[in-house]
């Protein structure tokens, strides 16, 4: 298991309360279950930290992209309406005059 290393252990004034999390032993337990290749942390006595700062980041983006895909299909959505609006008044043109 990696420490946590560089500015977010030298420097813990510099980062927001809740950057790094400590599991709890049952946490432990749970990610030893899921996550075979750390099977070595099963019997380990001290509790793992997480630097939660990159997923914030990964997560923050992934709600950026769907957002945007959201945007994207609205106005998709407006403009297929538009032409279907269009069409009918045609079709409604077409036979009334």
């Amino acid at each position: 298991m990696r420490l946590p290393c560089g500015d977010n252990v030298n420097n813990p004034d510099k980062f927001p309360e809740g950057y790094i999390i400590t599991l709890s032993s049952k946490e432990k337990e749970k990610v030893v279950e899921i996550f075979h290749h750390l099977n070595k942390l099963k019997f380990s006595p001290v509790l793992p930290q997480l630097d939660v700062g990159n997923a914030y980041v990964a997560l923050k983006a992934s709600l950026y992209i769907c957002l945007y895909s959201l945007i994207f299909l609205q106005a998709w959505t407006h403009v297929f309406n538009s032409v279907i609006f269009i069409f009918l008044i045609s079709k409604i043109f077409e036979i009334f005059c």
